[in-house]
């Protein structure tokens, strides 16, 4: 038989170790309730980094009355896949009469503070928007991670513009803005019109919104004689041919 080597040695210790790591973590970890808000506080972090503070509360009888009078616990439990709620419940390991153990629950108050845009003044659906139209402001998000938007999408370099009316003082959502079209519908564009063997510049309305590649109906100023024109950039449209 071969010798176990000493790696292998370390390799298994550290296996055990793991076990009997997760066996305590599964059954509790003793303390206060001041351990299992920090420990609820680190938990929640680990799956929501955009959270810069939390303020955890007590709610549950049981809770408030340990919260007081601060008496240690055996343990508590805290689920593995614990959700950002405004109300969360852990789990308080007891003694019972009998010396057995017993979970009982343990329901917290949660606000969950971090970044986000918010809307300086009422902005339309539709509307354009600008630097100035936005701030970045500490927001309670407990009942919306991931889905406001916590930083600036580049609206300084780009053009965006407005999905639904946002009233004044609002948090964004990452659906609320999007990036607006090169053309714009009842906008006067450039067109070319190119063939082999001339190219004309003129101009039309559009009588869509597109896209670079979409193509757009346009009608000349003061007609409604309508030609298509795919959008080539802001403002331009090219056609091939005579409109």
């Amino acid at each position: 038989m071969r010798p176990i080597r000493t790696a292998q040695l370390l390799g298994l210790a550290l296996c055990a170790l793991g076990a009997l790591w997760s066996g305590r973590a599964a059954s509790g970890e003793p303390g206060s309730p001041e351990t299992a808000r920090s420990a609820l506080a680190r938990a929640l972090q680990a799956r929501y980094p955009e959270i810069t503070r939390f303020e955890l509360a007590p709610l549950s009888e049981e809770a408030r009355r340990r919260s007081a009078a601060a008496p240690s616990v055996p343990g508590f439990e805290i689920p593995a896949d614990v959700a950002l709620e405004k109300r969360i419940r852990i789990w308080a390991i007891t003694a019972g009469k009998d010396g057995a153990n017993r979970r009982a629950p343990w329901w917290w108050a949660v606000k969950a503070f971090g970044p986000a845009m918010v809307a300086r003044r009422g902005l339309r659906a539709g509307e354009q928007i600008h630097p100035t139209d936005i701030a970045v402001e500490e927001r309670d998000l407990t009942e919306s991670p991931g889905l406001l938007l916590t930083a600036d999408p580049g609206v300084g370099g780009a053009r965006w513009r407005v999905t639904r009316f946002i009233r004044a003082g609002a948090t964004l959502r990452r659906s609320d803005l999007e990036p607006a079209p090169q053309v714009a519908r009842g906008q006067e564009i450039r067109v070319s019109v190119v063939s082999d063997a001339y190219t004309i510049e003129t101009t039309g309305i559009a009588r869509d919104e597109g896209r670079v590649g979409d193509v757009v109906a346009v009608t000349k100023p003061g007609t409604s004689e309508r030609y298509f024109a795919e959008v080539t950039g802001e403002r331009e449209a090219l056609i091939r041919g005579k409109p």
